[in-house]
């Protein structure tokens, strides 16, 4: 089944785990594994503020796997930097797909 508490703890696990990347991947010439990475935090972070008091609204699963799609991407072809054009395409196509889902987000909380 689908159960919140579970969810919650995994989706805190992976916060936890793209937080560390975040900080790490410019270490290591990977400033795209950064800013992707930076995108999934920002992402997680929000879902949590716009659930306010009854807790977050729940992340959407497709836009975490995107997430991960992208960072296995950058590491598995070793794009080093900010992967140029290509990083710039990948860290705006998040970008629009974070907005839509938050603003999708925002409007069911909202909602009565």
């Amino acid at each position: 089944g689908d159960d919140p508490a579970r969810r919650a703890q995994a989706l805190q696990t992976v916060y936890g785990a793209v937080h560390d990347i975040k900080g790490q991947g410019s270490t290591f010439d990977f400033a795209l594994v950064t800013g992707v990475a930076a995108s999934l935090c920002r992402y997680l972070e929000r879902t949590r503020e716009i659930g306010g008091d009854q807790g977050s609204v729940p992340a959407d699963p497709e836009i975490v796997s995107a997430h991960v799609a992208a960072l296995r991407a950058v590491i598995h072809n070793g794009i080093k930097g900010d992967g140029g054009p290509l990083g710039r395409e990948v860290e705006s196509g998040l970008a629009k797909v974070v907005e839509r889902s938050l603003a999708r987000a925002a409007g069911a909380a909202e909602a009565p």
